[in-house]
């Protein structure tokens, strides 16, 4: 989820801390896949991208080492994802071009119906106990990363915190309430940001991207 402005955005007290959710996705063999969205019947190396955040590069390094240490057939090896004006654009670009790793865990679930539409991955279903897991790992929410088709192209596996800053005296002077403002939802958000456009309480509200 992305919250952008129109105009000047409003600012002065820290509203909340949203979660925003990446997900890791199993991408379409990368040693002769055909983009079809179906497994490979043979194994071929198991490259990884990861952030490029220190956290996650160590704990990318941890993780290789610890996988590699008890599964010498199946050896793997992660990179930071390459710089680009945005993970999603280098994905998207690397699966056009057949060179992207075969699991990749910095992406936005809203970006995946798109690689989806390329034809770059694999159905975490059509996996062994595939939807199993990531209903198990997931509980009650797995079913909103279902795609259109009704198959899970994606696992969520972390959530970075979000500071939203509103102004309480525009609030106020809308009829809001500065200290417990409805924001807790879309919809509310909405709403909030357009009363106080037509109260005139602010010229502008950012409304969500």
């Amino acid at each position: 989820m992305r919250l952008t402005s129109i105009g000047r955005p409003l600012t002065a007290g820290l509203l909340a801390i949203l979660l925003v959710v990446a997900a890791a996705i199993y991408v379409v063999d990368d040693d002769g896949g055909s983009g079809s969205g179906t497994t490979a019947q043979t194994r071929g190396r198991i490259t990884i991208w990861t952030s490029n955040n220190a956290e996650e590069v160590a704990w990318g390094n941890q993780m290789v080492a610890a996988w590699n240490s008890s599964h010498s057939d199946q050896k793997i090896t992660a990179q930071e994802i390459p710089a680009g004006k945005s993970s999603e654009e280098v994905l998207g670009a690397a699966i056009t071009a057949g060179n992207a790793p075969r699991l990749i865990f910095n992406t936005s679930p809203a970006s995946v119906s798109q690689f989806q539409k390329q034809g770059g991955l694999v159905a975490l279903d059509s996996l062994d106990d595939g939807t199993s897991y990531v209903e198990d790992r997931s509980g009650t929410a797995a079913g909103q990363y279902k795609s259109n088709d009704g198959k899970y192209f994606q696992l969520p596996w972390k959530s970075n915190p979000v500071m939203i800053f509103y102004d309480k005296k525009a609030f106020a002077k809308a009829g809001l309430d500065p200290d417990r403002p409805e924001l807790a939802t879309y919809d509310q958000f909405l709403t909030s940001s357009r009363k106080l456009v037509a109260t005139q309480a602010a010229k502008f509200a950012p409304p969500i991207a």
